[in-house]
């Protein structure tokens, strides 16, 4: 039994050693570069002509029309063999090995061929096929050949940034903090290095980062943005990046950070007021905020039946040197409304909480019983910065009270 197996342990290792092979060789290369492919044949017969095909990546790589056969697999000084190269296509080269005198391509192994190439600035694995193989024996009889493709590597990062150019970070309240998250990746399967181009960040503050930074395959780097909000307005600021991938090495990549800093400062139309026709009506209008206010303006309009009174507008609060005036004017969109403006010569604020502040009064008339909307517009509130810090306004409405007949 023992020497049964030794048998067939040495059968099974003949036929592994003896098995023909025509083979690619791996390799790995950077990017945009000539490279040599080596086509190395193994034999344990004797061949006297070669042919096969040679199918790639057509667009990721291109053969050079250049070319080194290898004598000394062929025989050495002795062999006068011959090759020929055929472009099928832009993704397929044939080739032909003979000897004029029909010598043969001796047993053993080693390099036979060596093709230059080009390879693409794409990162990736690409295979490199061997196909219809014909090998003609000496006595002109087929030689069945195994095949072996090659993996070609080309090595290039490519740089990936989630979300987009521009990260709005919406309204922020006053003494709040508002963030962002994004993602800076290298896809590629070589490093990447991303150098910062420039950095506009006052009022954003991002995650530290050493510049160059270089990111292996595969590799990411996470930031966070934060902005504060410590005084009303918009702000927009940036920072760029250049980075060495090489399909966008001149190109500039930018990060935009938007945030709205903002305080509720409102002004609201007193609600249901109580209201007669030919009798005229004051409303009062407050200020409901957060900030300290120096002058409001403010317009008034009403539907047709209701009279506004020109002058009518008096301040409520009387502990400062405010001063107010208040005219029917048109507007820019021709309504008629009551423009009302107050401020303070000295730029006197009024303290928080102000709540009401003015009152104006118009007129009902012919109107039928029913709630009527009084609407407030171009609203401005200005703190002692001069800084309108105006988020919104509240129509008022009146509780319109007459006499209707109905009949039955």
């Amino acid at each position: 039994m023992r020497n049964l197996i030794k048998l067939l342990i040495l059968l099974c290792g003949v036929s592994i050693y003896g098995q023909d092979t025509l083979s690619v060789k791996d390799g790995a290369y950077g990017y945009d570069k000539d490279f040599v492919l080596d086509v190395d044949l193994k034999t344990a017969t004797k061949i006297r002509a070669l042919q096969f095909d040679l199918n790639f990546d057509g667009q990721e790589f291109s053969y050079l029309s250049t070319f080194t056969l290898n004598k000394e697999r062929l025989g050495g000084d002795e062999s006068d063999h011959v090759i020929t190269i055929k472009e099928v296509n832009s993704a397929k080269i044939r080739v032909l090995i003979y000897s004029p005198s029909n010598k043969a391509i001796p047993t053993g192994e080693g390099n036979l061929l060596k093709l230059d190439f080009h390879n693409s600035l794409n990162y990736g694995d690409y295979s490199f096929d061997l196909t219809s193989v014909v090998a003609s024996k000496e006595d002109n009889s087929s030689l069945d050949i195994k095949l072996e493709s090659g993996k070609i590597t080309t090595l290039a990062p490519r740089f990936y940034s989630t979300g987009s150019g521009l990260f709005d970070m919406g309204s922020i309240y006053i003494g709040s903090k508002g963030s962002t998250n994004f993602t800076l990746r290298n896809d590629g399967n070589s490093d990447l290095t991303i150098s910062q181009e420039s950095n506009d960040l006052v009022n954003f503050t991002m995650t530290a980062v050493e510049w160059p930074k270089v990111l292996a395959a595969n590799e990411e780097l996470n930031l966070t943005v934060e902005f504060e909000a410590k005084t009303n307005g918009t702000f927009e600021e940036k920072f760029t990046l250049k980075t060495d991938d090489p399909l966008s090495k001149d190109t500039v990549h930018e990060f935009i950070f938007k945030a709205v800093a903002y305080n509720e400062n409102k002004l609201v139309v007193e609600k249901d007021v109580i209201s007669y026709n030919d009798q005229e009506a004051k409303v009062k209008v407050g200020i409901n905020g957060d900030e300290d206010i120096t002058s409001f303006q403010f317009d008034i309009d009403v539907q047709d039946g209701i009279t506004l009174k020109d002058s009518s507008a008096k301040l409520l609060i009387t502990d400062t040197d405010h001063v107010i005036s208040s005219k029917i004017r048109e507007n820019s969109e021709g309504k008629t409304v009551l423009r009302v403006l107050s401020y303070s010569p000295s730029n006197t604020t009024f303290k928080q909480p102000i709540g009401d502040v003015v009152e104006f009064s118009l007129t009902p008339s012919k109107l039928g019983p029913g709630v009527y909307t009084i609407n407030i517009s171009n609203a401005v509130l200005t703190n002692s910065g001069l800084v309108n810090v105006t988020s919104s306004v509240e129509n008022g409405s009146l509780n319109h009270r007459s006499g209707q007949l109905s009949f039955i």
